[in-house]
């Protein structure tokens, strides 16, 4: 066992917090994931009825913001029965409680300790189960240096989501205005989708606006306020508003 690997012992001054199976999120149901050709090999690698052993028992899917990997791995975690974890929150405690054969490791890139990403890796194979991670960015680009990590992750078989095309895109803004209960009319959507940098998180930040807009003053807001509030820095939109509320 090299020192990378070392057994972890927990911290009696810690309090234990223990993974509990999955419970499904709402927003992340079978029936409002939107399948394209763009998520249909990582649909099959989560297949129940797939072809696609996983080697090593573990699988990881990259891919950037609002691409649909989140809502796959919910989609898996629930049908498996499995712990789901995050990456920001995940702490040797979590590690040591675990007594799954399944398990989803989200946001894998936000983790704060290597060594604790290791352990994981080095339990689920001894266990015999399966791992499946989940993060935006690539493998190099995760914070940390360990060797012995690097090499479990070159082993894991990994899946890019890419870029959504216009379809895709145009799909996921009436979805996300649908999941917020809201109508937008064509000439606003037409207008995001034209000028809006063509990626999902971009969407989804402008509709998380257009619902804040909505809560603050009742309405949704025109074209020139468009062209105003995604055309203009941070502070400059705050004065802005402040100077709407005031008259």
């Amino acid at each position: 066992m090299s020192q990378n690997e070392k057994k972890f012992s927990p911290d009696p001054g810690l309090p234990v917090q223990i993974p509990l199976a999955f419970r499904r999120d709402s927003r992340f149901t079978a029936g409002s994931f939107m399948c394209s050709e763009q998520n249909a090999e990582a649909r099959e690698w989560l297949s129940d009825n797939g072809t696609k052993a996983w080697p090593e028992g573990r699988l990881l899917v990259t891919g950037p913001a609002g691409s649909g990997k989140t809502h796959l791995v919910h989609l898996w975690a629930e049908r498996q029965g499995a712990a789901y974890l995050k990456g920001a929150e995940l702490d040797e405690q979590a590690v040591l409680s675990l007594e799954h054969m399944s398990v989803v490791l989200d946001d894998a890139d936000q983790t704060t300790t290597p060594q604790i990403t290791l352990h994981l890796i080095n339990l689920m194979k001894e266990r015999g189960g399966r791992l499946l991670l989940a993060a935006r960015s690539s493998p190099s680009g995760w914070p940390g240096e360990l060797p012995d990590l690097d090499s479990r992750i070159r082993a894991t078989s990994a899946i890019i989501l890419p870029e959504p095309d216009d379809v895709f895109l145009r799909r996921l803004m009436l979805r996300l205005c649908a999941d917020r209960q809201m109508t937008v009319p064509n000439t606003l959507t037409e207008w995001l989708l034209l000028n809006l940098p063509r990626e999902a998180e971009a969407l989804l930040r402008a509709v998380d606006l257009l619902e804040r807009r909505i809560q603050e003053r009742g309405r949704l807001p025109d074209i020139r306020e468009m062209q105003y509030l995604f055309h203009t820095p941070d502070d400059a939109k705050l004065s802005y508003d402040r100077t709407e509320a005031s008259s």
